[in-house]
Order: structure tokens, then C-alpha cells, then sequence
């Protein structure tokens, strides 16, 4: 399966449940055409789950408007030597 195919499966898994997507926390910072900005973000649909998870954006100003160029979402993981994700934190 490759990674496109591995992500359409989890999103079909969701079915019509709504999905929620809000950012928290955002940092921006802007020299000439280059910025960048982080923070928490928190996807989820309601009644089936919920994860805050980190985000980082790299943008550039081209031809007048913002475009994002680069994006790394990660989740922290449990440091208890099962090194699994740690969905359940909270901000």
C-alpha cells in the first residue's frame, strides 16, 4: 500500500462523521518574502476522537500572497519504552 492509499483508507474509515481541525497556540515570524509560524493543532471528529498534535509551516510571499511551502505536523510519543503516540495530551 503506498502512503496516499494508506491515508484515503484511514480518512474513508471516518465515513460522513463531521471533522474538526482547529490551531492553537500560533507563533508567526516574517523577514521580507519568508516566514514561519507553529503551534498546537487539534483534529478530531466529535464522538469518535480527538488529538492535539504539534504543527509547523514554512511560507514564502509570491507574487503577493502567502503560500505555504513547507508543513510538519508530529504527535509526541510516550517515553516509557513503548515509545507509542501520545494522542490522549492536552494543551
Amino acid at each position: 500500500m503506498t502512503t496516499a492509499e494508506g491515508v484515503q483508507t484511514w480518512l474513508a474509515g471516518f465515513g460522513d462523521a463531521p471533522f474538526d481541525y482547529e490551531i492553537r497556540g500560533l507563533e508567526v515570524a516574517v523577514g521580507g518574502d519568508v516566514g514561519y509560524a507553529h503551534g498546537l493543532a487539534r483534529m478530531g471528529s466529535p464522538g469518535a476522537f480527538s488529538m492535539w498534535f504539534r504543527i509547523t509551516l514554512g511560507l514564502r510571499k509570491r507574487e503577493g500572497r502567502w503560500q505555504i511551502t513547507h508543513l510538519h505536523e508530529s504527535v509526541p510519543f510516550n517515553m516509557d519504552q513503548s515509545f507509542t503516540a501520545a494522542i490522549d495530551l492536552q494543551p
